[in-house]
């Protein structure tokens, strides 16, 4: 399985991954006040379509507060008790069970009336609550026994209290037969069980054979990190199942050339900042930020390296081999010199600038306007190769800056995009290098956060001036850009005297995961208005102008060695993520169907 099937493959997981991060709900009062009124709205709903007058209103009101909303509530409590101080299942996503069951009867009593007014045999408004017993609580049951880490009697004795409320309900409160009441719960508890024991038994099985790991174990791991912000689980049982591997490091220094003393720098590695949230090498470049700026107190930007999900870092153990790094470069002494006027070349959709800053050639690649993504290792190794002729260092940088849809490179792009690094190198080759003034300052990004796309991080503008010309680099913590957003702030630059080289953004992954989107995040502009983001970063090409000095610059370099999720486990990842939301998904066929066989057994043989 290649890179792009792979990426394809979680991409193809979305609408499952949008579902999942709902479980993030509202706080407990919201909660209640959302079962109270899904309650009363499904029992007078219902009512109505059944016998549209006053009495029968308020009947079906009375009957779901009695038989619904009251027992929810109550199931809701004792569930968390029995959870027993479970890190993920506490009183709030136990009341949020309670949430969606009191929704789903609201739809199936609606339904039931319909069904009531022409077949009398359908007894309204019992059968709808049995109706949902059946359909309801295996999937509950499958919920609370994939999530929790309790034990087995724990999680079912918690999964199968709220069938067994209401039920009991609707004995005490609205005359159900206690024979009828029982022979529901049972057949929904042995449903239940019977469903979550083979689809716990096929996972653990598939999973145990594709991953060499619990999945289950796993997917509680992810979980407490997307709902607690707890990564130790998960990043334990990643390291287990990762490789050895190398990272590149490349820091160009700046200096003030007059008064000495470190002014700016920029780190580029070939990790990538995955996979989501804070797990892995996700914040790794807002972490970075932060080790600079504690050391040395000078603004640091982390451009996206030439990386791909497989050199996802998988912990923060692995993270501090990079930080270490970046700091011991920073530190270590080297030569000083200028730069050259940066050159453009472009090859078909593709194109790529080359800076000479002493002797190392800074290179940024883009498919802008175009949609572009990840750019696969391969490119930076050929690329890298035939730099040698021209340069003694080279970095590469993916700006990662302009996407409208799900997108994978092709042959062509990655071609064109090889072509075009290969000539701005040629082109730069040989170009004189000049003293240089640098000014840097923060783009305010504050008001904007994880849900708009921003990553934890700083964007820097930083001004390069050769002569009478100014340069631009602008570097944003964000996970790609909104196609064309790129365009509009080179033109803002430009009216603004700065001729801008590169718009590059980190490709964070601290993004993703937070809000339900087409790409399963917000690239920089989807969620922040154009308008606002170029009069800030306007601002700061403002600052960094007034705050400019004499500069010189220095590269250094180096490797180390980490764990990464590599593309085996990738892979295997992808592919088993896949195949698992497509089971679930369609094993809730067979599940209604069980359920309308013994809807259909109950109308025509229970009293």
């Amino acid at each position: 399985m290649n890179e792009a099937e792979n990426h394809l493959k979680v991409k193809g997981t979305r609408p499952y991954y949008n579902l999942l991060r709902r479980f993030r709900f509202p706080s407990r009062k919201r909660i209640v006040g959302g079962i109270l009124a899904s309650s009363i709205l499904g029992g007078a709903a219902s009512s109505l379509i059944y016998s549209p007058d006053p009495a029968s209103l308020f009947r079906g009101v009375a009957y779901a507060l009695s038989c619904i909303f009251i027992p929810l509530i109550g199931a809701g409590l004792a569930a968390s008790k029995i959870m027993g101080g479970d890190p993920i299942l506490g009183l709030r996503r136990c009341l949020a069970l309670a949430f969606f069951t009191s929704i789903l009867w609201s739809l199936i009593a609606f339904l039931g009336g319909i069904i009531a007014k022409f077949y009398s045999s359908f007894r309204f408004p019992l059968y709808s609550l049995y109706a949902t017993a059946l359909l309801v609580t295996p999937i509950r049951t499958l919920t609370v026994t994939s999530i929790s880490s309790q034990s087995r009697w724990r999680r079912f004795t918690a999964s199968l209290i709220e069938p067994g409320s209401y039920l009991m309900a609707a004995h005490l409160a609205a005359g159900a037969p206690a024979q009828t009441v029982l022979w529901i719960f049972l057949s929904a508890a042995g449903l239940s069980i019977a469903y979550t024991s083979s689809i716990g038994a096929y996972m653990e099985y598939k999973g145990r054979r594709e991953l060499s790991i619990s999945p289950s174990k796993l997917f509680r791991g992810f979980l407490m990190e997307w709902l607690e912000g707890d990564n130790r689980m998960v990043e334990k049982y990643l390291e287990e199942l990762s490789l050895e591997d190398t990272v590149k490091v490349n820091v160009i220094k700046f200096r003030d050339r007059i008064h000495g003393g470190l002014k700016a720098a920029l780190a580029v590695a070939n990790f990538h900042p995955g996979p989501l949230l804070n797990i892995g090498s996700s914040i790794l470049p807002y972490r970075i930020q932060e080790a600079v700026r504690d050391r040395f107190r000078i603004p640091v930007a982390v451009p996206h390296g030439i990386s791909g999900h497989e050199r996802n870092l998988v912990s923060q153990a692995q993270n501090e081999k990079v930080i270490s790094m970046v700091l011991e470069l920073l530190e270590g002494g080297s030569s000083w010199g200028g730069a050259t006027e940066p050159v453009e070349a472009v090859e078909a959709n593709a194109s790529s600038k080359c800076q000479v800053f002493n002797g190392c050639a800074l290179v940024t690649l883009t498919l802008a306007p175009g949609d572009s993504e990840d750019i696969p290792p391969e490119l930076e190794e050929e690329v890298s190769a035939y730099s040698k002729e021209y340069f003694h260092h080279i970095i590469l940088v993916d700006a990662h800056n302009s996407i409208s849809k799900v997108t994978i490179l092709d042959g062509g792009d990655i071609r064109d995009l090889k072509e075009a690094a290969e000539k701005a190198i040629r082109y730069a080759y040989g170009r004189e290098e000049k003293p240089f003034r640098l000014g840097v300052a923060e783009v305010d990004l504050k008001g904007y956060g994880l849900e708009h796309g921003v990553g934890p991080g700083t964007g820097y503008l930083f001004l390069i001036g050769i002569g009478e010309k100014l340069y631009s680099y602008l570097i944003l913590d964000g996970n790609n850009m909104a196609k064309g957003l790129r365009e509009k702030i080179h033109s803002a630059l430009k009216l603004n005297g700065v001729t801008p080289v590169e718009t590059m953004t980190t490709d964070t992954h601290a993004v993703n995961g937070i809000v339900s989107a087409e790409l399963g995040y917000f690239p920089i502009g989807w969620a922040v208005p154009h308008e606002d983001l170029i009069r800030r970063i306007l601002d700061a090409a403002a600052r960094a102008k007034a705050s400019m000095v004499e500069a010189e610059a220095s590269y250094c370099g180096g490797e180390v060695k980490v764990k990464s999720m590599g593309l085996a486990l990738f892979s295997r990842l992808a592919s088993f993520m896949y195949s698992t939301a497509h089971f679930i998904t369609a094993s809730i066929i067979p599940l209604i169907g069980s359920s309308i066989i013994l809807l259909s057994l109950m109308v025509r043989w229970i009293p």
